[in-house]
């Protein structure tokens, strides 16, 4: 949870979706213009000139007021005054449960914001990892196929000498 001190530059009423501007010295919040990407939302009504802490908890739901009748599942997006209206985009999250106009609206909130603009390229390729851990020694694979004989190869220089092949045949004739 961070909380940061800011000034109402308007009137706000409970549960209306606001931004962050300024930020050089203490900000300022205001209610999110129509189709706009809202940073946070009003749990209380608030006057113009007040100074305010803001509490950022990160909840994923909001309850915001709603500017028509909205069905469950409804993607909606910021209408006037901050209040939500049905959206033809994605706009800014769904709803998680029905609501009638005038109501507080449990808005299922995306973490890109609203998607205004089209998406740019990708930015360049990053560095190279470091080289990783030796992975396990794998299983042992099936034995392949026989592979053809190969040539004969050459019998290469004889390392006895003529007296000493005579000699070994006659031990061997003679059975020794």
């Amino acid at each position: 949870m961070t909380q940061f001190k800011a000034i109402v530059t308007q009137d706000v009423a409970a549960n209306r979706l606001l931004s962050l501007s300024g930020g050089n010295g203490v900000p300022t919040i205001s209610i999110t213009e129509l189709g706009g990407t809202p940073d946070f939302r009003s749990t209380g009504p608030l006057t113009e000139g007040q100074e305010v802490y803001v509490t950022i908890n990160n909840a994923p739901i909001w309850q915001v007021e709603s500017g028509q009748v909205l069905e469950a599942g409804a993607y909606v997006e910021v209408g006037e005054n901050g209040v939500i209206v049905a959206s033809e985009g994605t706009g800014i999250g769904f709803l998680a449960e029905p609501v009638e106009e005038g109501g507080l609206a449990r808005v299922v909130r995306k973490s890109s914001g609203s998607g205004e603009g089209v998406q740019g390229p990708p930015g360049p390729q990053g560095p190279k990892g470091d080289k990783g851990d030796k992975g396990d020694k794998g299983d042992t694979g099936e034995q392949g196929q026989r592979g053809p004989a190969g040539a004969k190869g050459d019998p290469g220089e004889n390392p006895f000498t003529a007296e000493e092949v005579t000699a070994i045949r006659a031990l061997i004739e003679d059975g020794e």
